[in-house]
């Protein structure tokens, strides 16, 4: 699992374990849930244990799971390009929990070797995540570990933004807006933000909103450059949802074709690739 992914923004997912605990507003619909339970894991399956909540075990897996990434950062050094991984989809990396240290350290060790990928480390703990670092991180961490935070609605961005801002050495701080829950000002953060990844929540009765998508790439436009000339925040349009597949009339019912998006909506952009 994870060589080959659905999600447009990665060329790879991995997973250190399944499970997790919701902790806001996003994950009340959550995937990764749903997906471990379809698999009997478990609500009523027969393969094994629930794996969401505080007190639920986690799934663990071999040295053949965990040595897949081994393996990409292999091909991508034979094709001489940099390809992406997402970490963790089915479970948050920094959750804190003491039956995850031994993991998460194998991790960190893995990121620090697989030096052609680019790991794409989000999180929706509220501050958790710096504590949990390796120390040698902190103040100089590995230019392909970039790490971010999920942002649905205003009052998340207002709680965890600061806490990403506090990270200052991360290469490539970024934001999930998804699900966008609701509209956020992102004018105070796009100082260091690097890259905003909007998509809605498909397959639930909570819309996201094309003037929220809109007003993010506006205000992304406004930043201009940063003092260093990079660019501006980029943002890149995962999936619409089935919303906006209603709204447009669109074929695909999860609208992740771009090409019957409104030309305005067509905005596909990753950052620079920062990693050496």
């Amino acid at each position: 699992m994870g060589k080959t992914t659905g999600i447009s923004w990665t060329d790879h997912t991995f997973n250190p374990w399944w499970g997790c605990v919701e902790v806001s507003p996003a994950c009340d619909n959550c995937y990764a849930r749903e997906f471990a339970r379809r698999m009997g894991f478990n609500a009523s399956g027969k393969k094994g244990p629930e794996l969401w909540g505080k007190d639920a075990p986690r799934r663990f897996f071999g040295d053949k799971h965990w040595a897949e990434p081994l393996h990409w950062n292999r091909q991508a050094e034979a094709d001489g390009v940099r390809r992406k991984v997402f970490c963790a989809s089915m479970a948050d990396w920094s959750e804190d929990r003491r039956d995850l240290d031994e993991p998460r350290q194998r991790l960190y060790s893995l990121v620090e070797e697989t030096t052609s990928l680019d790991w794409l480390l989000l999180t929706k703990r509220d501050g958790e995540f710096l504590e949990l670092l390796p120390d040698r991180w902190i103040f100089d961490p590995p230019p392909n570990a970039w790490v971010g935070v999920t942002v649905e609605n205003q009052r998340m961005a207002d709680i965890r933004l600061p806490m990403l801002r506090q990270f200052t050495k991360n290469p490539m701080p970024w934001v999930s807006y998804e699900p966008a829950l609701g509209p956020v000002d992102w004018t105070p953060w796009l100082d260091f933000l690097r890259w905003i990844i909007f998509g809605g929540e498909s397959g639930s009765d909570r819309e996201s909103r094309a003037e929220w998508a809109l007003n993010t790439m506006e205000q992304c436009r406004r930043r201009g450059q940063f003092p260093d000339g990079r660019p501006a925040v980029a943002l890149f349009n995962k999936q619409s949802g089935e919303f906006m597949a209603r709204q447009w009339r669109l074929t695909d019912k999860a609208g992740k074709d771009p090409s019957e998006w409104p030309e305005w909506f067509r905005v596909q952009q990753f950052p620079d690739q920062v990693a050496a």
